[in-house]
This record gives structure tokens, C-alpha cells and sequence, in this order.
């Protein structure tokens, strides 16, 4: 049976061109919305990216500055510390030794910081001076060494003044070697003692025959040699005759010819001699040298 119509062809046309353009309508006015509504992600970018503007703006630009600028300084005095320090200390202790001892040549200064990094701080563990062979005291030395105590520099102020500054007062232990032949001279000059010679830790002296029941009899005297004052003096300890020991009472007589003393000349303030040894065929003075900062 035929279904009833749903009425006039045109009317349903009409019905859907309604709907047609209403959801034209809904997909514009979606679109225009879509438009209008802001990119958050951008949005929110932009506002991270915002550069602030006066007041602000100055302040920050003026941290920034001041922020290189420190920076710019500590690789400054990085580099000034490894680069200079070392060697501009070495020159100013230099100076101070040579003023220090009176030397006619400018000695070489060694300066060391352990570990290495320690020089950052102006730390320096140890050093050197080396001051060579050379006059000093009286004494035609061999060899003038001076080990630095650790000592400390200020960087910062060292590197702005151009001057080593240092923390705390610079010193060491020092050494000179005086060889064989200087004593042989000295003791010839001033005592007229010939036949000296250093062996064995001790200063020997082999006087010239003595003639005993008509035989020469060759007289060996060795001691030691100390400070006293301003002067190193012999002190005999044992005497040989032809090689045999003499006893204390002949021994005594013996070395009543024997007074030899070296004057140690020219010893500054800065300067304490302690002591003096024998070492194989040289005599070592050693004592301690301040003032050096």
C-alpha cells in the first residue's frame, strides 16, 4: 500500500537549504572564535622573553655589568697567579738576598707552591736561592744556598700595587760552602800555620818534622772547627806522631803552638750563623736568614 507523501518537492528542498546555511552559520562564527582566541603557548613565551623596561631594566642591565666585571677580574688574578706571581716574587727575594749579603751578582730564586694550585691563594710551600760561588764573610765561597721557609703573598694587593705584599715575615736556612784551599789560605795568612787540609769530617794539620833523637818525627793534629761569636776556631782533639797517638800530658805541650781562628767578617743583622762542620773537603757554615719580605 503506498506510503503517504511527505508533501510538496520544493518544501523539502527548502528544508534542507535551512539547514545548509545554519550550519554554515555554526562553522563561521567557529572559525571567528578560533581566530579571536589568543596562541597560549606564544602568548605565555612572550611574556618570559619581555625584557623589563626602566627603572628595572637599569637595575638588572647594571648586575649584568657588575657580574662580567667580577668575573673579569677572577680570570685576571687566575691568570696573574700562575703567569707573573712566581716570577715577580722570585725577582723581589732575589733583590732582598743580594742587599741582604751584600753580593756583587744577583742570585736565582726558585719559589714553589705544592700543591700547585695552592698559588691561587698566594701559598708558597718552599723555595730556592741559589747565590753560586762568590766572597762573602772573608771567605771565597763555593756555593751560598738558601732554603725559603713557606711563606704566603697577598695576590689581589700584589697584583693592584705591583709589589709583592706579603702575609706573614719570609725567611730560610742558609748554607755556604767554604772549599779546602780558602782555609789553607786563611790559616796561612792569619796564623801562618801551613799544611791544612779538611778530611774525615775534621781539620787537619800536618806541622813540619820534629826532630826527636835526631829522627824527623811527622806531627798530625785533628779537630774540629766551631762558632764562637764572630770567629771559627780550631779545637784540636788528638795528635800523631809518626802515626801513634800521643798521651794527654805530651799531647798538651804539643798543641800549645797550635791557635789557629778564622774571623768571620761582615755578618749583617738579617743573618745568624749557627754552626760549622767539616763535610768531606769543604767547611759548611749554616744559620738563618730573615727580613727577606
Amino acid at each position: 500500500m503506498p506510503r503517504p507523501s511527505d508533501g510538496h518537492p520544493g518544501r523539502r528542498s527548502a528544508k534542507r537549504s535551512s539547514e545548509r546555511s545554519r550550519s554554515e552559520r555554526r562553522s563561521s562564527e567557529r572559525s571567528r572564535s578560533e581566530r579571536k582566541r589568543p596562541d597560549t603557548r606564544r602568548e605565555l613565551r612572550r611574556k618570559r622573553t619581555k625584557r623589563p623596561t626602566g627603572a628595572a631594566g637599569v637595575l638588572f642591565a647594571g648586575l649584568g655589568v657588575v657580574a662580567l666585571g667580577a668575573v673579569a677580574v677572577g680570570v685576571f688574578l687566575v691568570i696573574a697567579s700562575y703567569t707573573f706571581l712566581p716570577g715577580f716574587v722570585s725577582e723581589r727575594i732575589a733583590d732582598r738576598v743580594q742587599e741582604e749579603l751584600g753580593l756583587e751578582r744577583t742570585p736565582e730564586v726558585t719559589v714553589r707552591s705544592d700543591p700547585p694550585t695552592d698559588i691561587l691563594r698566594g701559598r708558597f710551600s718552599d723555595g730556592t736561592v741559589d747565590i753560586g760561588p762568590g766572597e762573602i764573610w772573608g771567605f771565597e765561597v763555593e756555593r751560598i744556598l738558601v732554603d725559603l721557609d713557606p711563606f704566603d703573598v697577598d695576590v689581589p694587593a700584589s697584583v693592584l700595587r705591583r709589589e709583592v705584599v706579603y702575609s706573614n715575615p719570609t725567611g730560610g736556612t742558609l748554607e755556604a760552602e767554604v772549599p779546602e784551599r780558602e782555609i789553607a789560605r786563611i790559616a796561612s795568612e792569619e796564623a801562618g800555620i801551613e799544611g791544612i787540609s779538611l778530611e774525615d769530617g775534621s781539620l787537619v794539620v800536618e806541622q813540619a818534622p820534629e826532630i826527636i833523637g835526631g829522627v824527623d818525627l811527622p806531627v798530625r793534629v785533628a779537630g774540629d772547627v766551631s762558632l764562637r761569636g764572630e770567629s771559627l776556631v780550631y779545637e784540636p782533639e788528638t795528635v800523631e806522631v809518626a802515626g801513634v797517638a800521643l798521651p794527654q800530658n805530651v799531647r798538651e805541650r804539643v798543641l800549645e803552638g797550635v791557635d789557629l781562628a778564622f774571623p768571620v767578617e761582615g755578618v749583617t743583622d738579617g743573618v745568624e750563623l749557627q754552626e760549622a762542620e767539616v763535610v768531606g773537603e769543604r767547611l759548611v757554615l749554616r744559620g738563618e736568614v730573615e727580613g727577606l719580605s
